[in-house]
């Protein structure tokens, strides 16, 4: 009901949503390497931090705005933006 009185009432009304935290590591899957060319994989290990996927929805339009968000931990495990 808040969704239709909202609406008709001039207030946009918009709902939030929150995805993640997912690890900043490669994932599994499909790969770019050129044919012919094995995949090679880094000899060290990089923190990559994480990532989120934040959205916002709109049910009287359908209008979906997203944005990814990422914090990439130092070696202090203090933040220091992306990677």
């Amino acid at each position: 009901m808040a969704y239709r009185t909202a609406e008709a009432a001039g207030i946009a009304l918009w709902c939030q949503d929150e995805a993640g935290p997912y690890q900043a590591i490669p994932q599994p899957g499909a790969s770019w390497q050129l044919i012919g060319q094995p995949l090679r994989q880094p000899h060290e290990y990089i923190r990559g931090g994480t990532a989120k996927l934040l959205t916002l929805f709109r049910p009287a339009t359908g209008e979906v705005r997203a944005k990814g968000t990422c914090i990439a931990a130092g070696l202090d495990g203090e933040p220091e933006g992306c990677a």
